[in-house]
């Protein structure tokens, strides 16, 4: 199964909130997600990734088939940190499947830290 790596679009929204409408992923997540976790609130994450200031965060879908299957994300650290950032991947069982099979290859990873 292949994967690749695209921007956010408004359309994802029903991916994401299946993804972490979940008690076992959020546990895994950092606090301050709300459960459930509706279509809304993955419209507003959306939005804030793709309004995000250039060069702050990027953050991308893992697509397969057309489906938002996951997400990979590299935050940029401030203050002290700033030198830093914070890597960020989710995938959904529940899109992929009972035994996920796919690859974010280094080349994604690169494109997500290499942009400044």
């Amino acid at each position: 199964m292949e994967s690749t790596i695209r921007t956010w679009k408004l359309s994802d929204a029903p991916d994401l909130a299946t993804a972490l409408n979940n008690p076992n992923i959020l546990k895994n997540l950092r606090d301050g997600l709300p459960y459930p976790y509706t279509i809304s609130d993955a419209e507003s994450f959306i939005h804030a990734m793709l309004g995000a200031e250039p060069g702050s965060q990027y953050a991308f879908t893992i697509d397969v088939s057309g489906k938002a299957v996951g997400s990979i994300a590299v935050f940029r650290q401030a203050n002290i940190h700033f030198r830093t950032a914070e890597l960020r991947v989710l995938r959904c069982r529940a899109l992929l499947g009972a035994r996920p099979r796919y690859r974010c290859s280094a080349a994604n990873l690169q494109l997500c830290i290499s942009k400044e």
